[in-house]
C-alpha cells in the first residue's frame, strides 16, 4: 500500500494517496488483533505513526514523500 500511496502522491493524486494510508491503517487495526511477537506489533506501530504522520500532510495538501522519505523507505522498509 505504501507503494500505491507515493506513486499516487507524486503524480499529485493526493485524495486517492490518503485513501491507501486510511486502508493500511483500517489493516493494522485489525493486525493488531491477531496473536503476533512483540518484535512484530512493535513495527506494526512504528509503521501506524508514520503512516498517521503522511495522512495528516496528504491531509493538508503537502505531499509528504520527499526524496529523502522515499529513499529511507527503499534503505528500511520491505514493500508493504
Amino acid at each position: 500500500m505504501t507503494a500505491r500511496a507515493i506513486a499516487k502522491a507524486m503524480l499529485g493524486r493526493l485524495d486517492e494517496a490518503m485513501v491507501d494510508v486510511r486502508a493500511f491503517l483500517e489493516w493494522e487495526k485489525q493486525e493488531q488483533g491477531h496473536r503476533m511477537g512483540l518484535q512484530a506489533r512493535e513495527q506494526l506501530t512504528e509503521r501506524r505513526k508514520r503512516h498517521a504522520q503522511w495522512l495528516a500532510a496528504l491531509g493538508a495538501g503537502k505531499n509528504p514523500f520527499t526524496a529523502e522519505e522515499r529513499q529511507r523507505l527503499l534503505d528500511t522498509e520491505s514493500v508493504e
